[in-house]
């Protein structure tokens, strides 16, 4: 009974950890593990620290993986429309979407969250899991 816990509270306890930076308090979760080419990217972003995070407008992107590198494929260089900043305060959530610059081709890629906790100036990262994208049928 005691091996049959311990896979699935394993999978949640990696599940959380969902970005690079050590900050596993702000999870990027995929509205979908599968997407059609064409279809609009979406994660929710979940505010798991005691603190208000900010981002601007294009705080989610995307990467792709090529060979064993994620590559940042956009959106680039948008400006920001609200330069105060978008809050998600503590324990909430928020849905945002990623519109690429062009329809995203089969593959798999992950979202990148890019934010800042509030009274900690310094920028921060997560990562969604991977997700794929494959042609419509």
């Amino acid at each position: 009974m005691r091996r049959s816990l311990v896979f699935p509270l394993l999978v949640i306890g990696l599940a959380a950890c969902s970005d690079s930076t050590g900050l596993s308090d702000v999870a990027v979760i995929p509205t979908k593990s599968l997407y059609v080419t064409g279809e609009i990217p979406s994660a929710q972003i979940v505010n798991q620290s005691e603190n208000n995070i900010s981002h601007n407008n294009n705080g989610l992107r995307v990467e792709k993986l090529q060979g064993t590198a994620w590559l940042l494929i956009g959106p680039e260089n948008l400006p920001d429309l609200l330069p105060l900043g978008l809050v998600i305060g503590a324990g909430g959530t928020s849905t945002l979407q990623v519109v690429p610059e062009k329809p995203l081709e089969p593959g798999t890629y992950r979202l990148r969250f890019e934010f800042t906790q509030w009274g900690k100036g310094d920028a921060n990262i997560s990562y969604s899991p991977e997700f794929r994208v494959e042609e419509g049928v």
